[in-house]
């Protein structure tokens, strides 16, 4: 079942997400690169985005349950100005991964913005994300554009 997620799941979104991205997440890649320079590990600081994605559209993250148990989340940003469908994350349990929970809720996503009368879906993936990108292709995504994302330690 995938439905509308309450306010008070937060906290199992942050653990979805911080055992799903510990090979995606671009702000690991920079702790493992520079150290923990900010003091928030990786995952609470991508926790925050996801939190802040809750509530700029609360009507747009929904998790999938299975036993009575969330097992992924899906958060979507909609702009009627831009008449655009942004899927900002994605996660899955590891326990869960390659069973179809990702295409279930990118669908349960799809079928929203259709509802919200857009006309384009965006989504963003790494390109070490290999297994994301080929589902978002599967799924009907085209490549636009790749990004390259760089860092710098600022020195005292």
């Amino acid at each position: 079942m995938i439905r509308l997620c309450k306010k008070e799941e937060f906290d199992d979104l942050v653990e979805i997400l911080r055992l799903s991205f510990e090979k995606a997440s671009i702000d690991k890649k920079i702790e493992d690169m520079f150290g923990n320079l900010i003091g928030i590990p990786w995952w609470k600081r991508k926790s925050i985005d996801v939190r802040n994605e809750f509530y700029l559209n609360p009507d747009g993250v929904f998790v999938k349950i299975i036993e009575g148990k969330i097992v992924g989340f899906i958060t979507t940003i909609i702009s009627k100005e831009s008449n655009t469908g942004r899927i900002q994350t994605l996660a899955i349990h590891p326990n869960y991964q390659r069973k179809g929970i990702g295409t279930e809720l990118i669908n349960h996503a799809l079928k929203y913005f259709k509802k919200e009368g857009l006309k384009l879906a965006r989504i963003d993936v790494k390109e070490s994300n290999i297994s994301a990108f080929e589902l978002y292709k599967r799924l009907g995504f085209k490549e636009v554009a790749r990004q390259i994302n760089l860092a710098m330690k600022i020195e005292k």
